[in-house]
């Protein structure tokens, strides 16, 4: 009977603790993206809302957003109002979370360019800056090995899909940029990575790519305006010719009138 009421007690409290991880997972899960997102990219990031759906295997991310780094004028670099998440939800429960798919579509971004350089040039420099490759790590003793990390994470696919891409300039304006999909494969590996690394992961080429593109856009607009500088210089020594030419026939035929009936006769 004792060891009947000890059972009763134990699963009593076991599934308190499991009603409040399920209830509270959504907070804790939105929490640990905008601590792990502000905290990598150096600028801050929020989030409205996590729903996880443990049924279907699936999270729903509602209003992700990305500050500006510092010392731009837009409110935000990013806006993704909606990401979905595919995993694996047994594997919540293991030390390798599984995120079958990513998937971002239709996020709005506001590029902006100042001076010689933009705020995503501005957000990639902070994102990979740190100890330099050839700055010396001090190597841990064998007798004190690093803290396991807690949880690691791997990610099948990640898709960046229609987005929408403004680049503000100083010198045209606003222009669009047209960005193609993004997509990886197989981030983390079969280990994972911490959830710092997968941000790194999955930010860096994501940042470069854009970077890219706003790079051929800006050569873009500077080819058209030298293009359209050459041909209005050009359109001035046309009229210059033209001028040199009309007085020449002035000179010679002593009529203007003349002159213009002839032009006139040539130009038909």
């Amino acid at each position: 009977m004792k060891l009947m009421k000890v059972l009763s007690v134990l699963l009593i409290v076991i599934a308190v603790g499991v009603f409040y991880v399920v209830s509270n997972i959504n907070t804790v899960v939105k929490d640990a993206i905008v601590q792990v997102g502000s905290d990598t990219l150096k600028t801050t990031v929020t989030l409205d809302s996590v729903d996880i759906l443990l049924l279907s295997s699936r999270a729903r991310l509602s209003g992700l957003v990305i500050a500006n780094p510092a010392g731009f004028s837009a409110p935000s670099l990013f806006e993704m109002d909606n990401i979905v998440v595919d995993l694996d939800v047994m594997s919540l429960l293991d030390r390798v979370i599984d995120i079958q798919e990513i998937s971002i579509d239709g996020a709005r971004v506001t590029a902006e360019q100042k001076g010689a350089t933009t705020n995503v040039q501005a957000l990639l420099k902070s994102l990979e800056s740190g100890a330099s490759p050839s700055t010396p790590v001090p190597e841990q003793p064998a007798e004190e090995p690093s803290a396991p990390v807690d949880v690691l994470i791997k990610v099948g696919q990640f898709d960046f899909v229609n987005s929408a891409t403004e680049l503000v300039t100083e010198k045209w304006g606003a222009k669009d940029v047209s960005i193609p999909a993004i997509k990886l494969s197989n981030i983390g590996g079969e280990s994972g990575v911490p959830p710092e690394g997968l941000a790194n992961a999955i930010i860096k080429p994501l940042l470069k790519q854009l970077n890219k593109a706003l790079k051929d856009r800006l050569q873009e607009l500077l080819e058209d305006e030298a293009k359209a500088k050459a041909k209005e210089k050009l359109k001035e020594k046309e009229d210059e010719l033209k001028a040199k030419i009309d007085k020449k026939l002035e000179e010679k035929i002593g009529d203007k009138d003349t002159v213009d009936a002839l032009k006139s006769l040539f130009s038909k």
